[in-house]
This record gives structure tokens, C-alpha cells and sequence, in this order.
């Protein structure tokens, strides 16, 4: 399984956000976009990242002084709120969250010693949200192991069979009639 994550950050933090997205890309199944290293060369940027969020499981922000002055993070946030997608947001300094932000739980990286401990509780909300659409994935069986829809359409299907052999076996089988 995988998971996407669309990657919302100010350009003069992407050196402060690269080791956090060193960890995040060492998860098996882990996809993102970060604009400056995944966007689509020819297409319009607007475009772009409306289409990538669209197609993210979630979005993570790295707020920070910086982000909050930035146009597109402030349009990504919105189209990731008005598509109900989950916004992560990460603290990258003192500047606290505000605006459509301000009651959001935060993972706070503003120093090394929360960095840490804060990375790790990221990347298990990516292990269990994956998790999560794994378990969705598998199909219904009860505590024994069964596939009890499964089982009855297989079972169904056996006595249409015996029903349809029975007939022609006893000569009752309809005759085909071809006019001319």
C-alpha cells in the first residue's frame, strides 16, 4: 500500500525541510510532492498542485515566518481544507499557527530535541494510515477465514449446474426449431 502526501512549504525553508523529508521518503510505500522536485515541466503551476493535492492522501505544511507570507502555501491550505483532506501541520520555528490553521494540533520541529520525538510520531501517522487502507483493502471473511459471500455465490452457481444437467439428461431439453 501506499500513501500520498502533498508537501506544503515556503521555498527559503526547502534546506529546513530536507532532512524531515529524508525520513518520510525512507517508508516503504511513502509518496509525495514537493514542488520543487516533483513539478510537471509545461503545465501551469496553479494547475499542478490543485491537481497533486486532489490526488494526495494529506497534506503536510511546514509552517513556518516564511510560509505564512507565501501566496501558494496560503491557496494550498485552502484547497486542501475545501477538499476535507487532513492538514498536518509541522512548526518550524516560534511563529505559531494562525488564521484557518489556529485550532490544528501541530508537530512541532522548531528545535532538534522536538524534532526528533516529533518525526517519530509523523512517520507512525504514515505507517498507520497505511495500515488503516490495508486493512480496507483485504477482503470480507469472518474470524474463520471464510468468504462467506464468495462461498454462496460458488455454491449457487454448483446448483444452477446440477439443475441444468438434470434436465438435459432426462431428455427435457427443448427443442431448436429453424424455419426457412
Amino acid at each position: 500500500m501506499h500513501f500520498r502526501m502533498f508537501i506544503s512549504y515556503a521555498g527559503k525553508d526547502l534546506k529546513t525541510i530536507k532532512p524531515f523529508m529524508d525520513g518520510l521518503n525512507a517508508i516503504s510505500g511513502f509518496e509525495h510532492y514537493l514542488f520543487d522536485t516533483t513539478k510537471t515541466p509545461a503545465e501551469h503551476t496553479r494547475e499542478d498542485i490543485l491537481n497533486h493535492i486532489k490526488m494526495s492522501d494529506a497534506i503536510l505544511l511546514f509552517h513556518s515566518v516564511n510560509s505564512k507570507k507565501t501566496n501558494y502555501v496560503q491557496h494550498e491550505i485552502g484547497a486542501a481544507i475545501a477538499q476535507n483532506k487532513p492538514v498536518l501541520v509541522a512548526k518550524l520555528g516560534r511563529s505559531k499557527p494562525d488564521g484557518m490553521l489556529k485550532d490544528y494540533n501541530y508537530f512541532d520541529f522548531s528545535s532538534r530535541n522536538k524534532a526528533l520525538n516529533e518525526m517519530s510520531r509523523l512517520t507512525s501517522f504514515v505507517h498507520n494510515k497505511m495500515e488503516e487502507r490495508q486493512k480496507d483493502a483485504m477482503p470480507t471473511q469472518s474470524n474463520n477465514g471464510i468468504d462467506w459471500p464468495l462461498l454462496l455465490l460458488v455454491v449457487g452457481l454448483l446448483i444452477c449446474m446440477i439443475l441444468v444437467l438434470s434436465k438435459t439428461s432426462k431428455g427435457n431439453v427443448p427443442a431448436i426449431s429453424v424455419k426457412s
